[in-house]
């Protein structure tokens, strides 16, 4: 009971495994600090948060400190290549706050979803042309405006229905990766 001061090295050979409080080899009702740096052999577990209480300090992954987690006192940063070429794999899905982006090397790439397309139209019939002419020549303007030639004005057709297709496939892709409502 009371305190007890130790200098030099305090050994203990006792090798019960801890599973819990109040038990293992080394056992403390109270708070326990240390002063210099400290290694674990084995793993760390904890019911409660682990609080590292300092901007730009790393909590080092791998066995050379491949990669390292921190908060650099506005961003948190993640460098899974802190030693050798890694990279962030998820193994799951990435939400993004709303009104919140996603930087891939400084580069913003994905921002909140904004307002919804504006509504597609019905698509468009129209007779397809003989021989596609893709080279329109002005409007005639006699009376009524058209085109020169009926191919003419079916091409023009065509291309817009092509046009409405393949916005209707984008938008219909992004809704699928959820980058657009």
């Amino acid at each position: 009971m009371g305190t007890h001061n130790f200098i030099g090295v305090m050994t203990n050979r006792d090798a019960t495994e801890c599973s819990g409080v109040n038990t293992g080899a080394n056992q403390t009702s109270g708070g326990s600090s240390v002063a210099k740096n400290q290694y674990v052999g084995g793993e760390i577990t904890t019911p409660s948060d682990i609080n590292i209480l300092a901007d730009n300090k790393n909590l080092e992954l791998g066995a050379a400190g491949d990669a390292i987690l921190y908060y650099d006192g506005t961003n948190m940063v993640i460098n899974p290549k802190s030693v050798g070429s890694g990279y962030v794999d998820v193994a799951g899905s990435v939400n993004i706050a709303t009104g919140e982006g996603f930087k891939v090397n400084g580069t913003q790439v994905v921002t909140d979803q904004g307002a919804a397309l504006t509504a597609q139209d019905t698509s468009i019939t129209h007779t397809a042309p003989g021989t596609p002419d893709f080279a329109i020549q002005d409007l005639t303007n006699s009376s009524p405006f058209g085109f020169v030639t009926q191919d003419e004005g079916n091409t023009v057709l065509q291309v817009i229905l092509n046009l409405q297709t393949r916005v209707a496939e984008l938008e219909s892709r992004l809704q699928a990766h959820g980058l657009i409502a």
